[in-house]
């Protein structure tokens, strides 16, 4: 591990993408989403991802009426696509890999911390202690969620889909692709021979940022100043400390986790911010196939396991 220090770093991904590439752009997941393919490509693999990312969303969708989550009730076993029940297995996996910083079960805390007030601290530890007895049993294709606990898959399901259309893209012969699904982004393959780059944006308008070099892996981050509200002036970020119900008292303002799977680099950043950088540098030694980026508070770098740095975006 290696510690490094830019001023007022915060971490953005972006894509320098290669040339002869044609993309597409759509908004799904409550974000946009973007996917870029070589030129040659067959323009209607796009349709497919497309349609993919709408059965993605209409599944995992928790404030959706016919999504799969929506469906699920409480100690009732329900029948689910078998996606939906392997995501949840994979988040009830990683939730246990993180001693539970990374959980799904606190879809109600998230809507108490939705609204234009602080909740109660009566709503909020009934909420807390309603998720934390919860228990999510799969078993094939069927899911049953055992307690009050509303499962909120907003943590892993870009991850997922990201890894799903990447599936999609090798087995239909695609060597190099860019998918980014709002932050959560998967290089498939190379760029002619190189890595994809994935620049951090300082927010400082350096004409040199500082880019990593990311072959056929995804880059995701989890960060405290995108997604807020501001209450009585004081702002509340969207990542929930497990314990506490609370928005995590944290001094990441971002984490950045380089893996093989984008969803299990989803669930590692959010954990990352629940933990703090100390906790989080100590707890990726767990993980010997990860490298992570974490930007402090104050400036400060910590990164794990050496990731590549170029010195500019490959044109």
């Amino acid at each position: 591990m290696k510690r490094l220090l830019f001023a007022g770093l915060f971490l953005l991904l972006l894509c320098g993408c290669q040339p002869k590439m044609q993309t597409q752009t759509a908004y799904y997941f409550d974000t946009v989403v973007s996917i870029s393919l070589p030129a040659d490509a067959d323009p209607a693999l796009f349709d497919e991802c497309w349609k993919q990312c709408s059965e993605y969303e209409l599944r995992f969708d928790r404030f959706s009426e016919d999504s799969d989550i929506r469906r699920l009730l409480p100690y009732v076993p329900t029948v689910v696509d078998a996606e939906t029940a392997t995501v949840i297995d994979t988040a009830l996996t990683l939730s246990k890999a993180t001693d539970g910083a990374f959980d799904i079960r606190l879809g109600a805390l998230s809507d108490l911390w939705n609204t234009d007030s602080i909740p109660d601290s009566a709503g909020l530890t009934s909420a807390l202690n309603e998720a934390l007895a919860t228990k999510v049993i799969t078993e094939d294709n069927r899911v049953t969620v055992n307690g009050l606990g509303e499962l909120d898959l907003g943590g892993i399901a870009k991850g997922y889909a990201a890894d799903a259309l990447a599936d999609y893209l090798r087995k239909e012969g695609v060597a190099s692709a860019i998918l980014n699904l709002g932050g959560n982004v998967f290089c498939l393959g190379d760029k002619s021979g190189k890595p994809f780059s994935v620049g951090i944006d300082t927010l400082m308008n350096q004409p040199d940022p500082p880019i990593l070099a990311i072959t056929d892996q995804a880059a995701v981050t989890a960060g405290t100043t995108q997604r807020y509200r501001e209450i009585d002036g004081v702002r509340y970020h969207h990542i929930l400390d497990p314990k506490t119900g609370c928005p995590a008292e944290t001094d990441l303002v971002s984490a950045t986790v380089i893996a093989d799977s984008a969803a299990k680099a989803d669930a590692l950043a959010t954990a990352c911010i629940v933990w703090g950088s100390k906790k989080a540098e100590e707890r990726l030694k767990d993980f010997p196939d990860v490298k992570a980026v974490l930007v402090q508070e104050q400036g400060g770098i910590i990164t794990v396991r050496n990731p590549v740095f170029v010195s500019s975006a490959q044109k």
